[in-house]
């Protein structure tokens, strides 16, 4: 993805695909050059995860987590798997 797309979103959490991966991610802007990727798969049932400006709240049964992938609310009881980010110029590189 390009860092100048994401800036046009206002630094909101996006959802992101990548090849290869079964499940969606959710790309979130740290501060200027640093980006977070956080799995969109809830890790109670499996479920997508969707983002607003502080959370990321699962649809199915309601569990809720911080932009750092940790649980706040259950019933999921393990945090998000994180990805790391390399930032490249204007390139912003999810590594799986």
């Amino acid at each position: 993805m390009n860092r100048s797309e994401f800036q046009q979103l206002d630094g909101e959490p996006i959802i992101v695909t990548a090849p290869g991966l079964p499940y969606p991610l959710v790309l979130i802007q740290v501060d200027v050059e640093t980006f977070r990727a956080v799995s969109a798969k809830c890790t109670h049932l499996g479920c997508h995860v969707r983002p607003s400006k502080n959370f990321l709240v699962c649809p199915c049964h309601g569990s809720t987590y911080n932009l750092e992938g940790e649980v706040v609310r259950g019933p999921a009881q393990r945090a998000l798997t994180i990805y790391p980010v390399e930032v490249k110029g204007d390139e912003i590189r999810i590594i799986i």
